[in-house]
């Protein structure tokens, strides 16, 4: 039998970036929203679009059944996607990069990216990729700054992470 340690497996993979997730991202480009309903509270600084959610800015492409932006001086801080129904599949988050590897592909049942610290975080069947590089546990967190990704898999004797790290040519 594992030990708990051993069942709760993590894998640190460090990331090379030639440019951060907003380095190149032009943050005075339009952001485009679509949803099937919007509720947004500038006193709270709270938006929450539900519905087949498509927000899309330059390179930066999030879909959900549900998004929830908090903003702090009237610009986001923290983006949260979520799938609703697991049969309307999983949040997304796709962000062109300027690097060599290619752009970066997540998905799960949430995913939360905090938008100052460049952190992203996905939960329930997470995956994320980069070019050929894969990247599949139960939960996923990455720091974009330091190119530290931590992937952990279920805490049953099932649980297992999946890596596919393509050596560099």
């Amino acid at each position: 039998m594992q030990s708990k340690s051993l069942k709760t497996l993590s894998a640190f993979c460090l990331l090379y970036f030639t440019a951060g997730l907003y380095a190149d991202q032009k943050t005075n480009l339009p952001i485009t929203i679509q949803a099937d309903s919007a509720t947004v509270s500038e006193l709270e600084g709270t938006s929450v679009y539900r519905g087949n959610v498509i927000i899309e800015q330059g390179g930066l492409r999030i879909t959900a059944d549900e998004i929830v932006i908090e903003s702090q001086s009237l610009r986001p801080s923290t983006i949260i996607a979520k799938s609703v129904d697991e049969s309307t599949g999983h949040a997304r988050f796709e962000q062109a990069t300027g690097g060599t590897k290619g752009s970066i592909m997540a998905q799960g049942r949430l995913i939360r990216y905090n938008v100052s610290l460049e952190k992203l975080e996905i939960i329930g069947k997470a995956l994320l990729s980069q070019g050929p590089d894969r990247y599949e546990g139960d939960n996923l967190s990455y720091d974009l700054p330091k190119g530290l990704l931590v992937v952990h898999s279920k805490d049953d004797e099932d649980g297992r992470i999946n890596l596919t790290i393509n050596p560099k040519p």
